[in-house]
């Protein structure tokens, strides 16, 4: 369950309620489209931050030296995107919803 929400689960979830609530015009959904990419490109700064510098102790088994930092990109760029996907989806789900809702 809890890896549901990690690999997007979450995202979909907050994205729809947040698109449900405010997405009323094009440009609105494109403002909580952009929350998304900005928020996915704040999450791997912060992970390519917070990452071990010393290039002589690596404190783990499958990470590489990559920019200075000991890591394993794909792993964050993979959960990232899996996240940004739910996102996109959510925010896309809650803008129809929000559209079929006021049709009615």
């Amino acid at each position: 369950m809890t890896g549901l929400l990690y690999l997007g689960g979450g995202a979909f979830v907050i994205a729809f309620a947040i698109a449900v609530a405010s997405a009323t015009t094009r440009r609105r959904y494109g403002a909580v489209v952009l929350l998304g990419v900005v928020l996915t490109a704040a999450w791997f700064a912060l992970s390519l931050l917070t990452a071990g510098t010393d290039p002589n102790h690596k404190d783990c088994g499958d990470c590489e030296y990559i920019w200075g930092r000991w890591w394993w990109p794909p792993l964050p760029v993979a959960v990232l995107g899996l996240n940004l996907g739910g996102w996109l989806v959510g925010a896309t789900g809650g803008w129809f919803a929000r559209r079929v809702r006021r049709s009615t």
